[in-house]
């Protein structure tokens, strides 16, 4: 009656986090709704804020106001351990000074930031922007 050992060696991998799709310019007539989309991931769980020119949004304080809606989901891949959250922007009946701004998103965990590139809102007068012609901003 030997006494047996047995190791294991437990690796845990960290990385920074990720945009994985950051915002993308949108088209939209005036009056109507536009809605940025963005999608971070990382070993440990993220939220995203979303960030209108230098000013940060929250989600908290916008969830139920007229003009913002901020959406978020957040996933996990069994996998690989990696946990993805999907955001999403809604600016609510565009008018010209929506289309003035750029909005992006931004990710942090205790690995580090990761910031995304900035997209702007893209509009027309109602009835004028169809596929064929090309939308304005400011």
């Amino acid at each position: 009656m030997g006494c047996r050992r047995e190791f294991f060696w437990l690796v845990i991998l960290t990385a920074r986090p990720l945009i994985v799709r950051p915002p993308k310019d949108t088209r939209v007539q005036l009056g109507y709704d536009a809605v940025f989309a963005c999608t971070a991931s990382a070993t440990t769980p993220v939220g995203v804020t979303w960030v209108k020119e230098n000013s940060r949004m929250q989600a908290k304080a916008l969830t139920n106001t007229v003009k913002y809606l901020i959406k978020e989901n957040i996933g996990y891949n069994s996998t690989f351990g990696i946990k993805m959250t999907v955001s999403l922007l809604v600016v609510k009946h565009v008018q010209l000074a929506d289309a003035r701004n750029r909005y992006w998103c931004t990710t942090t965990s205790k690995e580090g930031t990761a910031d995304s590139s900035a997209a702007r809102i893209f509009w027309s007068q109602k009835g004028t922007c169809s596929s064929s012609c090309r939308c304005k901003y400011l």
